[in-house]
């Protein structure tokens, strides 16, 4: 109703004012002279004026829809007010919020699928933090023994493996060689010829040795072993890692398993499935290094965890101050930094935004240079890695041959990589101890809210003597 009579006093405007004026001076003509008059006509063509300036100012107003992204553009209009507008600007901003909303958790459940916890999600009692001094212990003890056995099942899983054992294929082909022997000298007790006989039998366990490299190439997608991941280092028997240690393992775990991915995309063929060595764009993975930031007083130690850092940390895992936690803020644009590499994205320690921390990974590979498209985009295709460094060098696979590497017919180079990976701290941070929490800035999990307090169970009754009931039952 008051958008329609705004409107009407704008299109007949000029109308109400005559009216107004008229109603005014008619009156006043009968008992008034000229001149009076012209001063009533005045004042009250400024109040008419006056009045509809004022008309004009209450109908206009601001619409605004704010930016979807930090930085970016918003919009803005001014006009009269109009419910339809009003409505529409409504609804795009709760569209505009859902669909934040929406991608939010498309990214997380990217960034944290398959993310699984080295002692299982309903054993973890590690994690932030011990309830007690027995779980720490007992969970510390059996951490170490988990970080291997899961490497070792991450590469099985993807068929990425050894060359068949060289010990037991020497014992087979000594055995081998040992039947031929029996059968030549039973040849020649019978008097049969056995000219050329021992070539040969050298001949057939060559041929035996080749066939059994080739038949383990044909069961694995590339070549790889525990050794590869320069992270996997664990402490002597005895001697438990820190808090904050442990934790850096089940990451390097994460990143260990996504790099591993990435091996796999690159070798699966048109329809998913795997590809064997001989045809795979990866032959063998050299070494997979995660290069933890380091701040200048970690430096100097080694890299098995979060230790010293800002506000320095001791032997016991526990931080001793450094600056304040860094909450993340939406109304910010994130800075970026192309000099680190080309995504401009950054981290920890070198500009912390609250929001995620950026590992790089550096990756040696046997590969074909042919096939160097689908391997970077086998990469950039798990998690949110980004292939942010590429060289290549010569390589003989004659030289790994003695050693049971079959690369196939394809060309094969050395190929380094640095890999980008990005991990959102919302659901890191549920399981980063309070060390690791302090030394990345992350704030603390807010505190639980208290619960209610449950009303007290009923105090059992005691039971009575059998001797006491019988006597009662007696009306004794």
């Amino acid at each position: 109703m008051g958008a329609a009579i705004v409107t009407f006093l704008k299109k007949n405007l000029i109308s109400l004012i005559a009216m107004v004026i008229g109603i005014i001076a008619a009156p006043v003509l009968f008992f008034f002279s000229t001149s009076q008059v012209n001063n009533l006509l005045e004042r009250a063509q400024s109040e008419a004026t006056s009045k509809t300036r004022e008309i004009q100012q209450a109908s206009t107003v601001t619409y605004s829809i704010p930016p979807t992204t930090p930085g970016g553009s918003g919009w803005e209009f001014e006009g009269a007010p109009h419910e339809t507008i009003i409505e529409e600007v409504i609804a795009t901003m709760q569209a505009n919020n859902e669909a934040g909303l929406r991608v939010r958790d498309l990214v997380l459940e990217r960034n944290r699928a398959d993310k699984d916890m080295l002692l299982g999600s309903q054993w973890n009692r590690l994690f932030p933090e011990p309830r007690s001094e027995d779980d720490r212990v007992e969970q510390l003890n059996r951490l170490p023994g988990l970080w291997r056995a899961r490497h070792r099942q991450m590469l099985s899983d993807a068929r990425i493996g050894a060359p068949p054992d060289p010990e037991d294929l020497a014992r087979r082909i000594e055995r081998r060689r040992d039947n031929e022997d029996d059968r030549l000298r039973a040849m020649r007790a019978q008097g049969r010829g056995t000219g050329g006989a021992t070539q040969r039998v050298t001949d057939r366990l060559a041929e035996y040795r080749t066939q059994q490299y080739q038949s383990r190439a044909s069961e694995l997608t590339a070549y790889g072993t525990p050794d590869m991941f320069v992270d996997l280092v664990v402490p002597p028997d005895g001697q438990l890692p820190n808090l904050a240690t442990a934790w850096w393992w089940q990451f390097l775990t994460w990143v260990h398993e996504d790099v591993i991915a990435g091996v796999s995309q690159a070798n699966a063929g048109p329809e998913g499935d795997w590809t064997p060595v001989q045809q795979a764009p990866v032959k063998r993975v050299l070494s997979i290094d995660v290069l933890k930031p380091e701040t200048e007083a970690e430096q100097q130690e080694a890299r098995t965890g979060f230790g010293g850092g800002r506000g320095g940390r001791r032997e016991d895992g526990q931080d001793e101050g450094g600056p304040p936690p860094i909450n993340p803020n939406l109304a910010q644009p994130l800075s970026l930094d192309f000099s680190a590499s080309h995504t401009g994205r950054l981290g920890w320690p070198d500009a912390t935004n609250g929001y995620y921390d950026v590992y790089q990974v550096e990756v040696e590979l046997v590969a074909d240079p042919r096939k160097l498209n689908r391997v970077i985009e086998g990469f950039s295709s798990v998690n949110f890695t980004t292939v942010v460094g590429l060289s290549y060098e010569q390589f003989n696979p004659l030289e790994d041959l003695p050693e049971g590497y079959v690369y196939g017919n394809d060309p094969v180079a050395q190929v380094s990589l640095r890999l980008e990976t990005v991990w959102l701290r919302s659901w890191l941070a549920e399981s980063m101890p309070p060390p690791v929490r302090r030394e990345l800035r992350v704030p603390a999990p807010p505190e639980p809210e208290p619960e209610a307090e449950a009303e007290p169970e009923a105090e059992p009754e005691e039971e009575e003597p059998d001797n006491i009931r019988r006597r009662r039952r007696r009306g004794g």
